[in-house]
């Protein structure tokens, strides 16, 4: 591939803000082993043992990053990095690594200045706790992780000390990296620290078959702990995000089309991925294949764990660096095997090699299985992911020499081997898969644990025999940055403009560049649309670009004539997504010649660079998924074939053989612990099949139905809760704009038992997809009315904490099976959102009465004046602004110096000093009040008078968040209490919460007070301190609530936005699904921030 192929292939299929840069591990680049009161790590003991590393080095000097550190950040300034991944040393932090052991402030000292160094070369720092240097010393007390209590306090106690001294300015956290392969290597293979395995010609101590699951267990039940108090007792002041490195390269089956090697493929991916994958982001619990072939020396979590573990890492970490064919095995298990009792393989059925191969035995250049892995984790957690490692070995770096200090090693191997990759990321984003980051493995060469110096990884050449190990640049590899990461700025003739675009439209399109506004206030010259079909107005904008724009190397320069606001551009896109367009040269003023084409009504806009903001329409696709993620309804369907009668308008009565299905919907709705309510609509239908083809899934069979139903209704007693996953629903857009409801079902159900109220039972399930809708009649039913069976969207309380379905009792049983089938977060929205604005630099809105703000990432303050995409106005310009308040129109920012201003009415200029304090933590406006948090936990109120005119109200050293409205002020202390201010100062708290450590956050709207737990748990303040507390909502999803005019809101963390209609549990009402829904705020009206930039506004 070309440098302009690879650099079309990825730009602007990225988001702005996505992360770019190197990982590495502390034990493997740092050195300096024993200097500075450094204790002994595992790695140290074992490197130190004859005979475990490769060519019998150590780590005891690395790279030398300890000393060299501002060196590597020159580098990685010089490679246009955004981001550095680095582990802490924990025997560096604290030596002997327990909970009441002393912390070395030398360690300290050092990461500080590395953070520090970072962040004035604009390098963000995403730092884990653990890369597998755990020290020597909790190995030697209690044998490390194999004892899950005595390790995890230690670890909870090492990761406070690092959030406490490092957390005000790492705001990117990964508590462990590649749990799986420390397990795996150290427990089970032996070959990594501390060295344990049932193989005694390599360990003397050890059991592969237990002690690789119980470590493993250790790290994910320690992470959990971890992860809830950082969420707790630091996020919210430090405001970062915590998450987990798991491991897992590709499995494919060895037979494509063998069925067996195709389940041993998936086996393998959950053996390796599920493993922790599933605990984490799906069930909290290990696969059941897993369950299966390990028995009991899988551990089990108890509830308490079960509940920290799910939802505990904010985003998915991905390490992975190739892939491998997957050939099943006949026989039983061998009892150290921890694959899913499959035979791995380098080449396939066929012959087929995975790929060109490095120096490294195991790694070869795969991107094929990168991009399925990618989708395989999309589909299966629907989580964003962050990729924290990937990158390649090349032969003959080992023996190549420098032959001076200005040579460089031109590696061509690895350049290609990021292009394949990085192309296979882009391509996943553009197809909905959020993908946040990408850490390439690794910056310079350095120690690789048990092959020591032999595997090079590195983007820069290290001589390691040199005494300061001397580094040398790889030629090539600063491709992969320099290329994406910045887009440079040209200039072109002014009379002729081209833009070359890759696009999904198949005849011409318009694009539309607008002159810049502002041209005196920093932004750039341009600014680009699509063109709706009828009218020559802007409708879609992609925010401000750099000066002459740049669109897949060819440059479109700002050719607007002075005081002419409009050029449009005619193309000739008949091409399809992976044709080169034909670029035309047009006339600086070039007029619409062709009629824009009539694709699809619905049209969608789509990026195709985010360097130049082009923006192209594609047609909509035929299916649109809207996939909710708490189903409650439970279906089972009886199917018989008799003679039925149809009286027909216009001819004498006949009698046709057809297939009449009677399908019985019925809904379990939770009223509280002790019963549910049951809704069972039967329909009776005749079928006519209508094959239609949803992409990604099977075909479905479309349903034509008769008028024919019954609903009944009843209440029914709790006597037993299982635990069973439920059956996923989408809404599916078919042809002729009919909306259907598609149940989705596994393979293989799981069988509920319950009784039910009516006469007779059913015992059956549905293991096929099916979809209930309509189609035109057949013709010997011209008098039958068609009607849908319409599935109710699940109710918002229905989740994996809550265990539902339940068993209730009677006398008749039925058995009724529910399996689940993982979905793909929505990627449309619901109607009646508005598109207000798409600037991917857009990191918060607040919303007050009417009037809405947003505040870019560039610390530009904007006010919505009511024209969709261009009706934004600057207000504020100040790179320092992080936060904005808003109440009865007044507006106030605040900066990371401390200062609070407020806007006096002209825009940019019109800012009023109000107050200067460094320690000032947050700010909050109610009314015409305005309050301020210090970092301290005091809370002060503005009284009028500048600087000076501050009134303190409170002095807890405890509080966490502060809310108010309608006159009255409260505060969320960091043991859960909740207080409330009665106006005397400094005493005048009442308690209206006792201490609960699980509270998340308060919202106050007039005189109601909502808390939002940890757990997702939603109350209500009912006017009783203490026990006067309402239960709204259970559902563990739940990541932000807000209130506003128009009611109470919460927002999960799959994007569903839910509004409170009045019934606790309940009533919930869905109004939107999208993945990349992040943050949402109400004032006279409901608006939501997308992680793309994009803001909605909701419309009932």
């Amino acid at each position: 591939m070309s440098a302009e192929q690879f650099d079309e292939s990825i730009r602007g299929a990225l988001p702005r803000d996505f992360a770019w840069g190197f990982a590495t591990a502390a034990a493997q680049v740092e050195g300096s082993w024993n200097k500075d009161g450094k204790g002994v790590s595992i790695w140290d003991t074992f490197a130190h043992t004859p005979g475990k590393v490769k060519d019998g080095s150590t780590g005891d000097d690395a790279v030398k990053s300890y000393d060299l550190y501002q060196t590597d950040i020159e580098w990685l300034r010089k490679y246009n990095v955004t981001g550095y991944r680095f582990s802490l040393s924990w025997s560096r932090i604290i030596p002997m690594g327990g909970k009441d052991d002393p912390v070395n402030e030398e360690g300290i000292s050092y990461y500080n200045r590395l953070i520090d160094e970072l962040l004035a070369n604009k390098i963000t720092p995403f730092v884990t706790l653990f890369h597998w240097d755990i020290p020597q010393t909790l190995e030697d007390r209690y044998g490390g992780m194999l004892d899950k209590d005595a390790y995890t306090p230690d670890f909870i106690r090492y990761a406070r000390v690092c959030f406490e001294r490092f957390g005000d300015r790492v705001k990117h956290w990964i508590t462990y990296n590649e749990p799986g392969v420390y397990s795996l290597a150290g427990y089970a293979a032996g070959v990594h620290a501390p060295g344990r395995s049932s193989f005694r010609d390599r360990n003397e101590e050890g059991d592969s078959s237990t002690e690789p699951f119980i470590v493993s267990h250790t790290e994910l039940v320690s992470h959990a702990y971890v992860a809830d108090m950082y969420k707790r007792d630091f996020k919210p002041k430090q405001n970062g995000s915590i998450m987990i490195t798991l491991h897992g390269n590709w499995s494919e089956p060895w037979d494509v089309d063998d069925p067996l090697d195709q389940e041993a493929a998936e086996r393998a991916r959950e053996f390796e991925i599920a493993w922790f994958g599933d605990p984490l982001y799906k069930t909290g619990d290990y696969p059941e294949s897993m369950r299966a072939q390990l028995g009991d020396r899988l551990p089990r979590f108890t509830p308490e764990e079960s509940k920290l573990v799910l939802g505990s890492s904010e985003f998915y970490g991905m390490n992975s660096y190739s892939a491998f064919y997957v050939r099943h095995r006949d026989g039983p298990a061998d009892i150290n095997d921890h694959l899913g009792n499959v035979e791995k393989l380098a080449e396939n059925k066929k012959g087929e090699w995975r790929g060109p191969m490095s120096d490294t035995y195991w790694l070869r250049t795969a991107p094929w299985g990168w991009a399925k892995l990618l989708r395989w984790i999309w589909n299966r957690y629907g989580i964003p992911i962050y990729i924290t490692e990937n990158g390649t070995t090349a032969q003959g770096e080992h023996e190549w020499k420098p032959d001076g200090p200005d040579d460089v090693l031109e590696d061509l191997f690895r350049v290609d081997f990021y292009k394949s990759y990085l192309t296979e990321v882009a391509k996943a984003s553009q197809e909905g898969v959020v993908i946040k980051s990408y850490f390439g493995w690794t910056f310079t060469d350095n120690w690789e644990w048990a092959a020591g110096f032999s595997d090079r990884f590195g983007a820069i050449w290290i001589d390691f025999e040199s005494e300061d190990k001397t580094s040398f640049v790889t030629g090539k590899t600063t491709l992969w940055v320099t290329t994406t990461a910045s887009a440079p700025v040209v200039t072109s003739d002014p009379t002729t403009i081209y833009c070359k675009i890759r696009g999904y439209a198949k005849s011409s399109e318009y694009i539309l560049f607008q002159k810049n506004p502002f041209p005196n206030v920093g932004f750039s010259t341009c600014k680009s649309y699509c063109l709706d079909q009828q009218d020559d107005i802007p409708v879609y904008g992609f925010g401000f670009t750099s000066t002459g724009c740049y669109c897949y190397n060819e440059p479109v320069s700002d050719a607007i004539e002075p005081n002419k606001e409009l050029v449009a551009i005619n193309y000739d896109m008949s091409c399809d997504f992976a044709d080169q367009p034909v670029k035309r040269e047009l006339q600086e003023r070039a007029a619409k010649t062709t009629p824009v084409p009539s694709f699809l009504p619905n049209k969608t806009p789509s990026v195709v660079s985010s360097a130049c903001s082009c923006l192209i329409t594609k047609p909509a696709a035929r299916q649109t998924f809207s996939v909710f993620a708490d189903p409650t309804t439970i279906q089972a369907t009886m199917t018989t074939t008799k003679v039925v009668t149809i009286n027909k308008k216009k001819t004498t009565l006949s009698t046709t053989r057809q297939t009449v299905t009677s399908t019985v919907l019925t809904t379990l709705i939770a009223t509280g612990t002790q019963s549910v309510t049951r809704t069972q609509h039967t329909t009776s239908t005749i079928t006519k099949p209508v094959t239609v083809f949803i992409t990604n899934f099977n075909t479905v069979t479309v349903i034509q139905t008769v008028t024919s139903s019954t609903v009944k209704t009843d209440t029914i007693p709790v006597t037993k809760v299982n635990t069973v996953p439920w059956t996923r629903l989408s809404t599916i857009l078919v042809t002729k704009g009919v909306t259907t409801t598609v149940v989705r079902t596994a393979p293989t159900p799981q069988i509920v038992t319950s009784t039910v109220t009516q006469e007779g039972s059913i015992s059956t399930y549905v293991p096929e997809i099916t979809i209930w809708g309509t189609d035109e009649p057949d013709s010997t039913t011209e008098d039958a009315t068609t009607t849908r069976a319409i599935i109710p969207p699940p109710n918002s309380s229905f989740s994996a904490s809550v265990q539902t379905p339940v068993t209730p009792s009677r006398s008749g049983t039925s058995m009724i099976a529910a399996a689940t089938t993982p979905g793909s977060s929505a990627s449309t929205t619901t109607p009646g959102w508005q598109l207000l604005d798409n600037n991917a630099a857009a990191i918060s809105i607040v919303a007050d009465g009417s009037d809405l703000y947003e505040l870019h990432s560039s610390g530009f303050i904007w006010l919505y004046t009511g024209t969709p995409i261009t009706g934004w106005r600057l207000l504020g310009n100040k790179a320092s602004t992080t936060k904005i308040a808003a109440s009865k129109g007044n507006l106030y920012q605040l900066r990371n110096t401390g200062e609070i201003f407020r806007y006096t009415g002209t825009p940019v200029t019109g800012w009023q000093l109000v107050d200067n304090n460094a320690a000032a933590l947050d700010i909050l406006a109610s009314g015409n009040d305005l309050y301020q948090l210090h970092e301290s936990g005091f809370i002060y109120k503005y009284t009028g008078t500048p600087i000076t005119g501050w009134q303190q109200l409170g002095n807890s050293k405890n509080t966490m968040r502060i809310a108010a409205s309608g006159g009255n002020l409260y505060r969320l202390d960091n043991d859960g209490t909740i207080w409330k201010y009665n106006g005397v100062p400094l005493t005048g708290w009442d308690k209206l919460r006792a201490s609960n450590s699980g509270i998340k956050d308060i919202v106050a709207r007039n005189a109601d007070l909502y808390e939002l737990d940890n757990n997702g748990n939603i109350w209500q303040y009912t006017g009783v301190p203490i026990t006067g507390w309402r239960q709204l909502d259970n559902n563990f999803r739940t990541t932000q609530i807000t209130a506003g005019a128009g009611g109470f809101y919460q927002l999960h963390n799959w994007g569903a936005i839910w509004q409170y209609t009045g019934t606790p549990f309940t009533g919930w009402k869905l109004l939107d699904a999208n993945a990349t829904s992040t943050y949402i705020t109400a004032g006279d009206s409901l608006y939501q921030l997308r992680t793309t930039g994009f803001i909605f506004k909701y419309n009932e």
